[in-house]
């Protein structure tokens, strides 16, 4: 990460793998750690990298750190790849420059889809709610994805942003790949 705070690099840089651990320790409970000259996980990335030049945000060896030190672990093979999806659809995304963002990306993916990582459908799919009962064409706009996008109005919207038709497939928004554009771009 070329542009971040050079006093906390050159601080970090300074101090040996053992150091390093015990500033990790205690540091783990707040939920971040560091690395040497690097930083992961939520509040350090929110902190020293916003505004980042593009580059590949974790690597293999920053990926397995992240995970041996993931705050709410133990992660499931199946939260880990669905993780990793959505930390790999970030890097490839260049409008996304802010790992603030993905920080919020990553907490609201957590919360929003019953900490699966993945896109899910509203339990109970609105019912008892206005926007579950379905349209005139038949189409029901529940929460779906990784964040729940709901009502009909919010459908045209990622449809218009997106140039991909959900009003007429709503569930096209439980397709990984969409859902995904969907949280960064228009949520």
């Amino acid at each position: 990460f070329p542009s971040h705070d050079n006093k906390w690099q050159n601080t970090l840089n300074s101090k040996s793998d053992e150091e390093i651990e015990k500033i990790n320790k205690s540091k783990i409970s707040k939920g971040f750690i560091v690395s040497k000259g690097e930083t992961s996980l939520f509040n350090e990335l929110s902190y020293f990298y916003d505004n980042i030049q593009r580059q590949k945000l974790l690597r293999d060896k920053d990926k397995k750190y992240f995970y041996d030190n993931f705050p709410f672990r133990p992660l499931s093979p199946n939260q880990v790849e669905a993780i990793n999806f959505i930390i790999d659809s970030f890097d490839t995304d260049d409008s996304m420059t802010s790992l603030r963002w993905l920080a919020y990306v990553l907490a609201t993916i957590k919360h929003e889809t019953a900490e699966t990582y993945n896109p899910i459908a509203e339990y109970g799919k609105g019912k008892g709610r206005v926007y579950g009962k379905p349209d005139a064409n038949g189409h029901t706009y529940y929460g779906r994805g990784y964040v729940q996008l709901t009502w009909k109005y919010n459908y045209e919207r990622a449809t218009k942003e997106l140039g991909i038709d959900f009003v007429n497939n709503p569930d096209r928004v439980m397709q990984k790949e969409y859902a995904i554009k969907i949280c960064i771009t228009i949520s």
